[in-house]
């Protein structure tokens, strides 16, 4: 009985020094597939990144708010989570919606805008010219990713880039505030929130 107890000593002990991090993706996309890849990479962390069907914002946030009991998340304790999803297939009723129930909840938004590879993107370049969803990917297989596929890992390529992801992920999130565009709307194209949960992890 004795070892039982210090057994159980030593996984809540785990448990208080690692946060968790719960991500809800849209779809079996792209975003699922990189922080998957992110939670293998990088052993110090906790990424949970359940499946889920839902493609609209709105459903995204309320399926998070569904699932958090069973991975016994805790604010007070450190944990968070984290919805990703695009702009280009919803509208900024959907996402405002979203964002209203996302907050009462205490649950993050990572919008990108028009497409999750803008993040990759920004691991090479910094524009604010606007674009469809179909001109990034383009763009990433002409001039840095030649191979690039949705289901393939770029990781290893990204990594050595990530720091300027992310100062260029913030300079497009300047852009927009200074032209006035709300960051968590179809507006803010392109831009991605992303870089927000990346860096709790550095």
């Amino acid at each position: 009985m004795k070892k039982k107890i210090v057994l159980k000593q030593r996984k809540e002990n785990l448990r208080k020094e690692r946060k968790l991090f719960l991500i809800i993706c849209e779809g079996e996309k792209t975003e699922r597939f990189y922080f998957k890849e992110f939670r293998e990479r990088n052993n110090g962390i906790r990424i949970e990144v359940p499946n889920c069907s839902y493609t609209d914002p709105v459903n995204l946030v309320r399926f998070a708010n569904k699932i958090k009991s069973a991975y016994d998340i805790d604010l007070k304790r450190g944990d968070s989570i984290w919805c990703v999803f695009d702009a280009d297939l919803n509208n900024n009723d959907m996402i405002k919606k979203a964002r209203s129930e996302a907050g009462r909840d205490k649950i993050e938004i990572v919008l990108s805008n028009p497409c999750f590879e803008v993040w990759y993107l920004l691991h090479f370049e910094f524009s604010t010219a606007f674009m469809s969803a179909g001109q990034v990917v383009q763009k990433l297989k002409n001039s840095y990713i030649p191979l690039y596929q949705k289901n393939k890992s770029v990781f290893d390529r990204l990594k050595p880039y990530l720091s300027r992801a992310i100062e260029n992920a913030r300079r497009l999130n300047s852009y927009h505030e200074n032209n006035q565009t709300p960051i968590l709307s179809t507006g803010s194209n392109p831009s991605t929130q992303v870089f927000k949960l990346v860096q709790q992890w550095l």
